[in-house]
């Protein structure tokens, strides 16, 4: 499997869930759901006028070529590469869609600077319009270059050559009545995402998850691919790119506004290549024109798609409610790669241990910098027995002992089938026979998580 993970330098602050009773059930959209092509005004609606301006507002590119990565993203700080490194530092207009690819190597992006074309094969983006350009459709291609498909107070085409505005064209993107976006590529293949179905509290904001986001794949009306996409909580998915074979699509919260989101760029067919990263305020796009690819579509195995959401997990014997929901909770949250749900569970003073170099508990991706597989680990550790000691229930149970004649019978088998005949030895070589990546879970009797912690040399 080859996954990656990388974050935005933003704090997570995680919002605490309205109560109230279950009102009824509905498919709402989240803020950052994108709307209808027909919005506030945010520009003029006159002819937009020629700039020859090529100077950024801010630093110059690092001498990258769009063409030399596979996809790019556009993110608070700037335009980013496929690894997560700023290559064309901008003013970004928070909550815009911004970025788009030309189908021919290079992309469209604006800021508050207006709108920019980088080329492919030049190492820095030209300035092509000034002004403000709410969201970019996508770029459709023409015998005379490209021509932008905008929406702002209306749906606008530019063409490049002539920076002028041009009657609508035929493009791959359709906006439905629901405000669903269905990209079509030349393959004839079109993705697009559901919106999740909640129920509501009585104050009208999402309460339970009755089923997440779908990413789902066609052929005309054939439907190729219906997955899971969302999360417990990651709920709400967006459709950035699909170039035949490749998707990206990113997933988050319905609040707060402009969250962290997951970021999945799945390739159809190749099941283990799926990449993961997380950004916040971001737009991601190919590089790259349309894959004419026609081959047999495989279920990623990267995406953590195959989580149920009625699933809860057997009971931990003894467990308090409050603590075994936090428990089921945390189940669903790993099984779906949903480390916003990781969050909603965490004490405000959590003691997190993951490794010998200091991390910041508020900012996870200080966690999953040294420990990549951190939400498989606590799935493992809720697994296992836990124990009650203090106010917390620790798990495994045998991280709340001092050895192996002071766990219960079951505790004592359950180890066993770790460890095998060296689990009595855990006390006193545990660097030994540990797999380096134990971790041992604590749930207060209040259903937070209190700490997540890893033993150190």
């Amino acid at each position: 499997m080859r996954s990656r993970i990388w974050f935005a330098a933003v704090l997570l602050v995680v919002a605490a869930c309205g109560g109230g009773s279950t009102a009824t059930s509905t498919t709402t959209s989240p803020a950052t759901t994108a709307g209808p092509t027909t919005v506030a005004p945010t520009t003029s609606t006159t002819e937009p006028a020629p700039t020859t301006s090529t100077t950024s507002t801010t630093s110059a590119p690092i001498g990258l070529s769009p063409s030399d990565q596979p996809w790019l993203v556009h993110t608070l700080s700037g335009v980013a590469s496929a690894d997560g490194d700023v290559v064309f530092e901008t003013n970004p207009l928070l909550g815009d869609e911004n970025l788009v690819r030309d189908r021919a190597g290079g992309i469209f992006f604006s800021d508050a600077s207006g709108l920019w074309w980088w080329r492919a094969g030049e190492t820095e983006p030209e300035l092509m319009l000034d002004g403000g350009f709410f969201r970019i459709i996508e770029a459709i291609p023409t015998d005379d270059g490209p021509v932008v498909h905008l929406a702002d107070e209306r749906d606008r085409y530019i063409e490049m050559a002539t920076l002028t505005e041009v009657a609508a064209l035929p493009g791959s993107v359709e906006i439905t009545d629901d405000f669903s976006i269905i990209r079509t590529a030349a393959n004839g293949l079109s993705a697009t995402v559901t919106q999740p179905n909640v129920t509501l509290d009585f104050e009208g904001f999402p309460d339970q998850v009755v089923e997440p986001a779908h990413l789902v794949i066609r052929r005309g009306s054939e439907t190729l691919l219906d997955l899971r996409i969302g999360g417990p909580v990651e709920a709400y998915a967006r459709l950035h790119d699909f170039d035949g074979r490749n998707v990206i699509v990113s997933r988050g919260p319905y609040e707060p506004a402009l969250p962290p989101e997951t970021f999945f760029v799945i390739d159809l067919g190749c099941a283990e290549c799926t990449t993961t990263f997380i950004e916040a305020a971001a737009t991601a796009a190919f590089t790259g024109s349309d894959i004419d690819w026609d081959g047999a579509i495989e279920v990623p195995d990267a995406s953590c798609t195959s989580w149920d959401p009625d699933y809860a997990g057997a009971p931990s014997a003894g467990l308090l409610d409050r603590a075994e929901a936090t428990r089921s909770n945390l189940l669903r949250a790993t099984a779906a790669c949903d480390i916003t749900g990781l969050q909603y569970e965490l004490d405000f003073e959590a003691n997190i241990v993951l490794s010998q170099l200091a991390i910041n508990r508020f900012d996870p991706r200080t966690w999953l910098a040294v420990s990549p597989d951190l939400l498989g680990e606590i799935d493992t550790a809720l697994r296992q027995p836990g124990r009650l000691v203090g106010d917390g229930y620790v798990f495994p149970a045998w991280f709340a002992v001092d050895s192996f004649d002071d766990l219960a019978s079951d505790e004592q088998v359950a180890m066993t089938a770790v460890y095998g005949d060296d689990a009595p030895s855990f006390w006193s070589d545990f660097f030994s026979i540990a797999t380096g990546t134990e971790l041992s879970v604590t749930i207060g009797v209040d259903g937070l998580v209190t700490a997540l912690e890893r033993p150190l040399s």
